[in-house]
């Protein structure tokens, strides 16, 4: 039967499906931002080691939740480090908005950047751009890796994505999905408004919104003023107020009539599910697993606050007793004057 051109532009959306975890246990990294020593504290904490050119434990592997580059100081250092562990076989690795947005930055498709270069977009590479500045050629290098990772994996006892699991949009992918080259044909679909592709990775990779009434507006400790909210990507019905349903926790949250149905917006995530692995909400304060089987592992390290990872031991039901991380990262945030 002959592909239909939905079949082609699908055909190599990336996403891993692993049907075996065999003997290895996992240790999930949360967003590391370019704060490459505080990674190389929190890999020395839990027994890696740097051997033959790659980090390294001897029965674990690591998973990296995305955002690895961007904000930090040491963003060459920090890739070539995850790089190297994924390509060695020591880890595994998930594309975050950052590193998505960063392929669309420097990706042409006819003649057309897919994301402008403005002067808001350009700020949010700045710290890529800067570690690459002399070394162009590295960075193309290290886009045309990243086109290689996958939005989601879905292991045999565990999964992991960016932002939210929202089981409709893995299903979708998983139709057409080959563990290959994020294609040209499904970036160009993801970046028309409107597409279902954009959902896709919007949600996938930022979350799910909700539309804050006319004349509401939230402010972030940066001073940064938002006109939509973060919520919780599963739904629970006994949550109603936007305050309860806010991932954004540094916010304050006020009191609002919700317009979306959360039924439809939000999905259930049942406990007997997977445990599943994100990233990308900057959560403050010691880390707490959001469910039995729902962890969040950004507690802030693009702020210099703390880079936390979860250290899996096979279990369904997660235990906040499984966190490590490392304090005080101590390093500047590079901003786009």
């Amino acid at each position: 039967m002959k592909k239909s051109n939905k079949d082609r532009i699908f055909s190599q959306i990336l996403f891993v499906q692993i049907p075996e975890i065999g003997f290895l246990m996992y240790d999930i990294i949360g967003d590391v931002h370019g704060h490459a020593d505080a990674l190389k504290r929190l890999l020395r904490k839990m027994d890696y080691r740097f051997s033959q050119g790659t980090w390294q434990h001897a029965q674990r592997k690591a998973i990296f939740v995305g955002d690895f580059i961007n904000k930090g100081p040491r963003v060459a250092e920090t890739i070539n480090i995850v790089r190297t562990m994924v390509e060695r076989g020591k880890a595994l690795a998930i594309l975050g908005n950052h590193e998505y947005n960063a392929i669309c930055y420097h990706t042409k498709l006819n003649g057309v950047y897919l994301q402008d270069h403005t002067y808001k977009n350009t700020e949010k590479h700045y710290a890529t751009l800067q570690a690459f500045e002399n070394n162009k050629d590295a960075l193309e290098n290290h886009i045309k890796w990243m086109r290689s990772l996958p939005l989601f994996l879905d292991l045999k006892e565990l999964r992991a994505v960016h932002a939210a699991w929202i089981q409709k949009h893995v299903d979708y992918l998983k139709m057409y999905a080959n563990p290959k080259m994020l294609t040209d044909a499904f970036l160009q679909k993801a970046n028309q408004e409107n597409s279902y592709e954009k959902k896709i990775v919007d949600q996938l990779l930022k979350g799910i919104k909700i539309t804050l009434p006319e004349g509401v507006k939230l402010e972030n400790s940066d001073g940064k003023t938002y006109d939509t909210l973060r919520i919780k990507w599963w739904y629970e019905p006994e949550l109603k107020k936007p305050k309860e349903l806010s991932l954004a926790k540094s916010l304050k949250v006020p009191d609002f009539e919700i317009q979306e149905n959360l039924s439809q917006i939000t999905q259930k995530y049942e406990t007997t599910a997977k445990p599943v692995f994100c990233g990308h909400y900057r959560l403050t304060g010691k880390p707490q697993i959001l469910k039995t089987n729902i962890c969040c592992l950004d507690y802030g390290a693009a702020k210099n606050e703390i880079l936390v990872a979860y250290r899996w031991k096979g279990e369904r039901q997660l235990s906040n007793k499984n966190f490590t991380f490392v304090r005080k990262i101590a390093e500047k945030v590079v901003s786009y004057a």
